[in-house]
């Protein structure tokens, strides 16, 4: 099991589906001149979301 603090970019994560459009995008983008392009994650497990959130209220409540 990953920590929830550690951030996941691997593009094996994903479904079939989602890598191919994950591609297609890169594609497109680079045929239009776009070449700093990046997933910053792609699988998010239920407990990192549950993490991120209780980060973001927590910040809000600060406010």
């Amino acid at each position: 099991m990953t920590s929830v603090t550690t951030i996941c970019c691997d593009l094996s994560e994903l479904t079939a589906v989602a890598q191919t459009a994950c591609r297609l995008l890169f594609q497109e983008c680079y045929k239009a001149g776009i070449n700093f392009i990046f997933i910053t994650e792609t699988y998010r497990s239920q407990a990192r979301q549950n993490y991120l959130y209780k980060r973001k209220v927590g910040q809000d409540q600060v406010k």
